[in-house]
């Protein structure tokens, strides 16, 4: 018999790797994995990360349409996760303008949330608007000056202008 000495993140990563729809997916095999999605789909239909996972996984194979209508299907969304959820499928499918527009609604509807502000950041990664990056991590610390995402993406952002200044120090401390 073979042991292997293991520790707890690789069982965690083996567990994720193991899990039939996303090990299907990581192989571009979409149409199965939207198969075992609906499986899942048809014994809880609350499951909200199958769901999440079957619409980006659509959106990536360039359904954006299906994509947003299988988060239709879920009526206990709150509007601001709807939303988050529509940015994701927006970003699955490479959309970054409507992904920019629904972040725009977003940070209106929960101005108070880090999460809105994150989530902005995170779709002008992707874009040349440095200034945007910045406004949303600046909301983020305001919101929360600990907020460990929203220290880190400020060190890493002023120290990709030009090296480590002394704003990414003091994001740092």
């Amino acid at each position: 018999m073979f042991y292997m000495k293991v520790n707890k993140k690789t069982l965690k990563s083996f567990r994720r790797l193991s899990t039939s729809p996303d090990i299907l997916d990581r192989w571009e095999m979409n149409d199965e994995a939207i198969a075992q999605y609906d499986m899942v789909l048809e014994e809880d239909p609350e499951n909200i990360l199958a769901l999440l996972r079957k619409a980006t996984t659509l959106a990536a194979m360039g359904n954006e349409q299906s994509a947003i209508e299988v988060l239709d299907q879920n009526e206990s969304l709150d509007a601001d996760e709807r939303l988050r959820y529509e940015i994701l499928v927006h970003r699955s499918a490479g959309n970054v303008d409507s992904a920019t527009n629904k972040v725009q609604e977003l940070v209106l509807i929960a101005p108070d949330d880090i999460k809105s502000w994150l989530t902005m950041y995170e779709v002008y990664q992707v874009t040349d608007r440095l200034e945007e990056r910045l406004e949303a991590l600046d909301r983020v610390i305001a919101i929360d000056p600990v907020n460990i995402d929203g220290l880190t993406y400020m060190a890493l952002e002023y120290m990709s202008l030009d090296g480590m200044t002394e704003q990414s120090r003091k994001s740092i401390e």
